[in-house]
């Protein structure tokens, strides 16, 4: 929304169209369940939820707010019905929002209309989504997770990047999982040397069974998951003893893919380290959400 602000402020009209809520090339529904697309996942809801006139804008400034654009990249989409099941029911969330007043939009009203516009779409010959049979957001997205490491201190031997940070330094021990797409701000991002290097500081030595770490690979967008994967424990923080060190084949054969890489067992420790490599034929981004340790 930065340029369509700093047009308003400036005196000019501004059409807004953010890619976090107006770009329906992204996945719409779970992406093991959906065709390909480029990435991202921007649900029905999600469209709906969106205000195009930001709070920081006077009165009279958004009146120069003109409306919302949608937009449908379309080198995913081969077919006139795939365009179509990309385009409804989003399109009705979007052009809903461009016309009502935010106090008097319903989420559960407009949710009941929109099973209704689709059952009379795909009556009429179209191919929308069918959002009666919708499976929603990733499940470990829609509670924090409790274990060992929570809260604790996280040192980066190497950085995130900063177009992808989550909640900083915090974010791979606040117990915030992310949903399916790595820009949702709870996805931590990697590029730096193609990997994640971090150790846990557990404050005292600790009886450790299990540490696991989520990774997903979206090959549109250079997203891949981690070839080889080292995790280690130390007293010190600087001897480190290798409880896990696998090497897995990254392929493009599978373009999204979500998984957890753990080590089970026993062990004893104040430090815990988790590194995470990409693969020197692909590189490309790493991420992860959470490093659970039980």
């Amino acid at each position: 929304e930065e340029g369509g602000i700093a047009a308003v402020t400036s005196g000019h009209r501004a059409i807004m169209t953010p890619g976090a809520y107006c770009y329906l090339d992204s996945y719409q529904d779970a992406p093991y369940s959906q065709p390909e697309a480029i990435g991202g996942y921007l649900p029905l809801k999600k469209v709906y939820s969106y205000n195009p006139v930001p709070a920081s804008l006077t009165a009279e400034q958004a009146k120069l707010v003109y409306g919302v654009q949608g937009n449908l990249w379309v080198e995913y989409i081969p077919t006139p019905e795939h365009v179509e099941y990309m385009i409804y029911p989003r399109i009705l969330a979007l052009a809903e929002t461009a016309w009502s007043a935010p106090e008097r939009k319903s989420w559960p009203d407009f949710h009941a209309r929109a099973l209704s516009a689709v059952a009379d779409l795909q009556a009429k010959g179209y191919h929308p989504f069918d959002l009666k049979k919708e499976i929603g957001s990733r499940p470990e997205s829609l509670q924090s997770v409790s274990h060992l490491a929570l809260d604790k201190k996280v040192i980066y031997n190497s950085p995130y990047s900063s177009h992808y940070p989550a909640q900083g330094n915090t974010a791979l021990t606040d117990g915030i999982r992310g949903d399916w797409t790595y820009g949702d701000g709870s996805w931590q991002g990697f590029i730096s040397d193609n990997r994640l290097d971090v150790t846990i500081d557990m404050e005292k030595e600790t009886s450790i069974h299990s540490v696991t770490a989520a990774f997903m690979q979206v090959v549109g967008a250079e997203v891949f998951l981690p070839e080889t994967v080292v995790i280690s424990i130390s007293d010190d923080g600087t001897h480190f003893t290798e409880l896990r060190n696998q090497h897995f084949e990254v392929s493009k054969e599978t373009p999204i893919r979500f998984t957890d890489i753990s080590w089970q067992g026993e062990a004893k420790g104040r430090y815990v380290r988790y590194q995470a490599q990409a693969g020197s034929e692909f590189g490309g981004w790493i991420f992860t959400d959470e490093i659970i340790v039980k």
